[in-house]
């Protein structure tokens, strides 16, 4: 598996939720950025409680209904963007990385996650709420709104066990 997307993941109320309490309650860091990237880029973090009920049954249903295996969980947390806080490309610690696109779908292109495929050509994901893309080993990075509307991810990284 190189890369995975599954769109409707979670009940559309399951997802409000997740907005609505961790992502406007939780606190945020301005940030710099992703472990190996290839240059230097600021967006904002929130490291997310992983003893978290919600946040265990997310993993949960990850490990049971999408992997069919048990993983655990090193961390959680979500990451958002503004208008012009393109990501810079990377490859993400730990085996698997699980990203939960979790704010509203934009009415433009903006938000999109990237990918190198193995010839180094650039692979595009549109920013769609609700989708669930998994993926391992491979080089990516998050594209900013274009518009002044945030994007918000919670990126799940797993071990398998």
């Amino acid at each position: 598996m190189k890369i995975r997307v599954i769109d409707n993941f979670l009940d559309p109320l399951l997802n409000e939720v997740m907005f609505e309490n961790y992502l406007k309650n939780e606190p945020h860091y301005l940030s710099a950025a992703s472990k190996n990237a290839t240059k230097e880029t600021n967006f904002y973090i929130s490291k997310l409680n992983s003893k978290d009920y919600l946040i265990q049954y997310i993993h949960y249903k990850i490990s049971k209904e999408i992997l069919k295996r048990p993983t655990s969980l090193l961390r959680v947390y979500s990451n958002i963007q503004h208008k012009e806080m393109d990501g810079s490309f990377h490859i993400d610690d730990g085996d698997i990385t699980v990203l939960y696109m979790l704010s509203k779908t934009p009415n433009n292109k903006g938000g999109s996650f990237e990918y190198k495929d193995s010839q180094g050509k650039i692979k595009i994901v549109p920013f769609k709420q609700n989708r669930l893309i998994i993926f391992k080993g491979i080089e990516h990075r998050g594209c900013g709104p274009i518009d002044h509307v945030p994007r918000i991810t919670v990126a799940f990284k797993l071990k398998l066990t």
